[in-house]
């Protein structure tokens, strides 16, 4: 009986030491302008998309105490040629088990943090 309690312990601290996981990802909806080096907090996706594109899904693994994950998104825009940094207003926010998609839009809120 005791190797019983034993394996469900054991069990039990398995199931709560294990990471969890959730995907992020982003699409350009900014008519005539590129997006790259486009990140959710320290999370880089590393990606450059044209206006209809999206980055591919970006799976986040992390504990479960570091959950859920809160960020703005930053990324360079290039438009006319001209090259602004800006980082979106609203934060977003990723749920374990999540599969988050953001839309960039032309009506987007953003800001320059350089400026």
């Amino acid at each position: 009986m005791k190797i019983k309690y034993i394996l469900i312990i054991i069990a039990l601290f398995a199931v709560s030491c294990q990471d969890d996981e959730a995907y992020v990802q982003v699409q350009n909806k900014v008519h005539n302008s590129t997006l790259t080096g486009i990140s959710f907090g320290e999370y880089n996706l590393y990606s450059q998309i044209r206006p209809g594109e999206k980055t591919e899904e970006y799976l986040i693994t992390d504990e479960k105490q570091n959950w859920p994950k809160t960020s703005v998104i930053s990324f360079t825009m290039e438009a006319n040629n001209s090259t602004i940094f800006l980082t979106t207003e609203e934060e977003f926010t990723l749920y374990p088990s999540d599969s988050l998609l953001i839309v960039i839009h032309d009506t987007t809120v953003v800001v320059n943090p350089l400026q």
